[in-house]
Formats: structure tokens, C-alpha cells, sequence
């Protein structure tokens, strides 16, 4: 009997490698902001992206957020 149909290509990532943050939802998770004011969530997103190469995903996930083009005005250049 052929149990082919059982495998897939899918690849798994280990939990602590996870390829990247990619939604401002998880940045802020990760950055224990969930519960904070904006102002202080504009703030931790800042100094993540001073210190961090943010993926074209977060970039469009920020910028479709509350947070908008406040967390990305000081101190990061948007790539056009």
C-alpha cells in the first residue's frame, strides 16, 4: 500500500526560528507593548527599528496600523 498521500512539502520552522517579525501585532508582542498608550508604543517600535532591518511585511503592516507613519518618520528611511 502507497502512503504517499501522507507527506507534504511543507516546511517547519522551529518555534525560535520563525524567519522574522512580520505584523506590527507581533512586534509589539515581542516587544511587551500590547497594553501601553500609543505614544509609548510608537516609542518601543522606534527604537526596535533603530536597532532592526524591518521585513517589507512589517513595513506595510505598520503603516496600515494606528501607528502609522508616526513609528516610521524619526530615524528610518522608507525604501520607495
Amino acid at each position: 500500500m502507497d502512503n504517499s498521500r501522507f507527506w507534504d512539502d511543507l516546511v517547519f520552522y522551529p518555534a525560535d526560528d520563525q524567519g522574522g517579525i512580520f505584523t506590527v501585532g507581533t512586534l509589539l508582542a515581542e516587544l511587551d507593548a500590547l497594553n501601553v498608550s500609543d505614544d509609548e508604543a510608537v516609542e518601543r517600535i522606534q527604537a526596535w527599528l533603530a536597532k532592526n532591518e524591518p521585513s517589507d511585511a512589517l513595513i506595510a503592516s505598520i503603516m496600515g496600523s494606528r501607528f502609522g507613519k508616526r513609528a516610521l518618520s524619526r530615524g528610518f528611511a522608507l525604501s520607495a
